[in-house]
């Protein structure tokens, strides 16, 4: 069996039927997680020479379409890991390559911690030089996978505004120079709490030379952003998947439409990504529309549990914390505010006003 066709069975005959299972406790979101990696699929753009399943961008957007469906929280949780695998096969040194093939099973799991360098103003995190390393003082406001990870790629910014990303412990740490990491609590979070998101604090703590991942230029993040901008798009494309498989559950009588319609986003973002890619504009657009539909589709599920829907352990309830998370997601100040201007209307409607006919499915 293929990793393609290994990573399509279990999702569908281990993962899909424990999803509110998943969301709900933390072991079970171990145990699928681990899952994975028994199946050697922690590590999907990783080439297979380091121990990856050498997917495509196509194949891996696939595949987190198809995981998103499954579990938004085990699609939220594994990117992260995802991630890691990804830089460290691009920039990693040979000794850092080495831990690939543990990556990919499991064995050695790493999150990341850079989200912060897309802000602007007052770096987040500060790294100064210090002989062949640097000294981290600061604070990363998002990690996920405390508990989960063993460390994190934190990303911190460098006097001259270089962008340094190295390895952390992902737990509450102290070095004998004095440096010192503190891993806060788990943040409330509304939506997939148990991914185990958390602020984590460092004061002056050291990082030598091979906890260098890579330094890149100023600016990079927002750069890759800019490229990748319908990347976070395809969790919200597998969000409405997952709707779509709780209202033919429910035998919603009006889900063809639906179907329609997300089989037609579904062609255009893959084609958006080919070769030659789609005008930056176009993936923008693209990517708000995945996000407004998630949202639209988690609506309906709502509305069709009834009272029912407001249990937290409904799938509905669910499907809708999700489609809130992944609208969110990896969001930019551009994405945002072009996002607000879609929401809202150029023309509020009175409600003795006739509402408008435009862009309304027919049932």
């Amino acid at each position: 069996m293929d990793f393609w066709d290994s990573l399509t069975e279990y999702l569908c005959l281990e993962v899909a039927p424990l999803t509110v299972d998943i969301d709900q406790d933390g072991q079970v979101l171990g145990w699928v997680l681990q899952g994975l990696g028994d199946r050697h699929l922690l590590a999907l753009r990783v080439p297979k020479e380091y121990g990856g399943c050498g997917f495509s961008q196509v194949e891996y957007y696939e595949a987190t379409v198809k995981i998103a469906a499954a579990s938004g929280i085990l699609a939220f949780l594994q990117t992260q890991h995802q991630s890691a695998a990804t830089q460290i096969a691009r920039f990693g040194s040979a000794a850092q390559k080495a831990l690939l093939p543990a990556m990919a099973t499991g064995q050695v799991k790493i999150g990341v911690g850079f989200s912060h360098l897309r802000r602007r103003g007052k770096p987040a995190l500060q790294a100064t030089p210090l002989g062949e390393g640097f000294s981290l003082t600061g604070m990363i406001p998002w990690v996920t996978g405390h508990g989960f990870f063993s460390r994190a790629i934190a990303g911190a910014t460098l006097p001259n505004g270089d962008e340094l990303y190295a390895f952390i412990p992902l737990k509450t740490s102290q070095q004998t120079g004095g440096g010192q990491i503190d891993c806060g609590q788990a943040l409330p979070l509304a939506a997939m709490g148990l991914s185990n998101t958390v602020s984590v604090t460092l004061q002056q703590w050291r990082i030598e030379s091979e906890d260098i991942l890579v330094i890149k230029p100023a600016g990079s993040i927002q750069t890759g952003d800019r490229q990748k901008v319908l990347h976070h798009g395809f969790f919200a494309l597998g969000c409405a998947y997952g709707v779509i498989r709780f209202l033919e559950f429910a035998e919603f009588q009006h889900i063809r439409p639906l179907r329609q319609q997300l089989n037609q986003l579904h062609k255009d973002m893959f084609a958006a990504i080919a070769s030659p890619p789609a005008p930056y504009q176009t993936q923008l657009q693209l990517r708000i529309q995945a996000i407004i539909m998630a949202q639209q589709y988690a609506a309906i599920a709502l509305t069709l549990a009834g009272g029912a829907g407001n249990i937290l352990t409904h799938p509905a309830q669910k499907l809708y914390r999700e489609a809130l998370m992944f609208s969110i997601f990896g969001q930019t100040q551009t994405l945002r505010n072009a996002t607000l201007q879609t929401l809202i209307p150029s023309k509020i409607t009175r409600y003795t006003d006739k509402p408008s006919q435009a862009g309304v499915v027919q049932w």
